[in-house]
């Protein structure tokens, strides 16, 4: 099947699997210029941290995309959930939920969170806890393909539909009561009608978009740091709108006040511009606050257009439960923005969503965020990307502090996918530690950069240059410091990268008594052309040298 230039500019534009699962289903095998056909990692560094733990290690199963959430009640439990699919079948990408009640020491098989058709695949995993601990919410898409053949062989259709989904457990995610529909998406149908030939081959279908519609992606799912609002929680997605010619994409909120159980009319928080210069958004994520404030944050490419020059982290903020928001303000406007794979010379995975942001309130009101540029424009050297950290003292929210350096390397190498949380004493005023954790090529051996095209020889190598393995790194700013201690890593052994895709996340949970970080791992691949990824995860213990 030949896709309309409709879905193959979406797949480009979507994060996590759902690109992925779209480019696999219509045959698409080469994304932003680059193919998806297609020794022994450096020794430990001292880290004051416990061992890692495999979280989901299946031989043969693909899990990435790791999310995690740390019970506000129970103080040694917590939830997490990640990308399952592969062999041995049934191979549809599915999202699963894991379990630990000791701290993270061990957890849980796993089980498959329910979806709307025994059909659906599922893509961007997302947990997080209700601020009293009385239940925790997992958030994640539908995506449903539906062929209609009745007109075959002159044409056939095919009709796409993504959802939004939220379910929830009170028991700490032993059992899940849902899904509930919180975004639902209106579906797009593309008709195949026999391509000419030529110069296409005998047999082949063009599609063309005889249905417009709209696609949810990227969702995230957030609750209040305040336990009075514990009712309250809140699910933001990119809506790609489908149509000819492109329309533009855009932010959309939800929100529940019975505990997930009924979800608002979505609100369109932003959005881009479908002209030249494409403007992007996308990467959103919602926090609460105290009493009604909410916050959201996201990605926005910047007038001068997606992955060319600047961008802008953008807020919006509401005072009364997401029923209204202020206009969105740019929170950090920064240069420059990543590439679409990691370089240097895109030799390896997706890394462009490694800007989109993170956002957290503490229980005073002031909001922290954390995203990744390239403090270098282009993709000729391996300095691939810095962690980025800027912070606003309360609400409106409309002052933030300029962006600094999280990370303290020094060196011309990659940081990115940054996670972020504040742990605090006291839930009387705002003595928040800020918390983050991050990807990181520090460790990585001084690799000459080899020839792009290399990676496409027998036997598929080398692809070598010193952004090829990568560890999880951690960093902390206590309260009262300007500056971000020494960072330190988490991760025992180090990954190689992956050469298309290893999720656009990880993420770091925390109680006042627990940090607990999770990632995507690849410690048992000796090549990165081994598409199999696993996730680790290991407990905390807050440290580094003070700046």
């Amino acid at each position: 099947m030949v896709p309309p230039p409709e879905i193959r500019d979406m797949v480009e534009k979507m994060g996590g699997g759902a690109s992925s699962v779209l480019a696999q289903t219509y045959g698409i095998t080469e994304i932003a210029g680059k193919s998806l056909q297609s020794g022994s990692p450096p020794g430990n560094a001292n880290a004051k941290k416990l061992m890692d733990v495999a979280v989901s290690a299946h031989p043969t199963k693909h899990e990435n995309e790791p999310t995690v959430a740390a019970s506000p009640k129970n103080k040694k439990k917590l939830v997490a959930g990640s990308h399952w699919f592969g062999l041995p079948a049934p191979t549809t990408n599915r999202c699963r939920a894991f379990t630990s009640s000791d701290s993270g020491a061990t957890w849980s098989a796993g089980f498959n969170m329910p979806q709307l058709t025994a059909a659906s695949s599922c893509s961007d995993p997302v947990v997080a806890y209700a601020p009293d601990g009385s239940r925790v919410y997992y958030s994640y898409m539908d995506i449903k393909s539906t062929f209609d053949f009745t007109g075959f062989p002159a044409f056939f259709t095919r009709t796409e539909d993504f959802d939004i989904l939220v379910s929830r457990s009170v028991d700490d995610g032993a059992t899940w009561t849902g899904p509930v529909i919180a975004l639902n998406g209106d579906p797009y149908t593309i008709t195949f009608t026999p391509c000419p030939s030529p110069p296409f081959p005998p047999g082949s279908y063009c599609g063309v978009l005889t249905e417009p519609g709209f696609a949810y992606d990227k969702n995230w799912v957030g609750a209040h740091s305040d336990r009075s609002e514990s009712a309250w929680a809140y699910v933001t997605a990119t809506r790609f709108n489908v149509g000819s010619p492109i329309p533009p994409n855009s932010i959309a909120f939800a929100r529940s006040g019975d505990q997930g159980a009924t979800w608002s009319a979505p609100l369109i928080l932003d959005s881009g511009s479908a002209g030249l210069p494409f403007v992007l958004v996308q990467g959103s994520r919602p926090a609460g606050g105290v009493g009604g404030e909410v916050l959201v944050a996201w990605f926005h490419s910047g007038s001068d257009g997606w992955l060319i020059g600047s961008f802008n982290i953008r807020t919006a903020r509401s005072s009364d439960h997401g029923a209204s928001f202020s206009t969105p303000v740019n929170a950090a406007t920064d240069s420059y923005e990543l590439p679409f794979w990691l370089g240097p010379f895109t030799f390896y995975k997706r890394w462009w969503g490694a800007m989109f942001p993170d956002v957290e309130i503490g229980p005073g009101g002031r909001a922290h965020i954390v995203y990744t540029h390239d403090p270098v424009a282009g993709s000729l050297t391996p300095e691939d990307g810095d962690v980025r950290y800027i912070t606003s003292a309360g609400p409106p929210y409309g002052s933030w502090s300029s962006p600094i350096t999280v990370n303290d390397d020094g060196m011309a190498r990659a940081q990115g996918y940054a996670a972020l949380k504040t742990q605090y004493g006291s839930e009387l005023f705002d003595d928040s530690t800020v918390h983050v954790i991050f990807e990181d090529t520090r460790l990585a051996p001084e690799l000459p950069t080899s020839d792009p095209a290399d990676c496409f020889t027998a036997p598929l190598g080398p692809c070598d240059s010193p952004n090829l393995y990568y560890d999880i790194f951690y960093a902390r700013k206590p309260p009262g410091q300007a500056l971000f201690f020494s960072n330190f890593r988490v991760s025992e052994a180090s990954s190689i990268q992956d050469f298309s895709f290893t999720g656009d996340y990880n993420d770091l949970a925390a109680n006042n008594t627990l940090l607990f970080a999770i990632w995507t791992d690849r410690r048992d691949k000796t090549s990165m052309f081994d598409f199999e990824d696993d996730v680790f995860g290991s407990r905390i213990i807050a440290g580094g040298a003070a700046p």
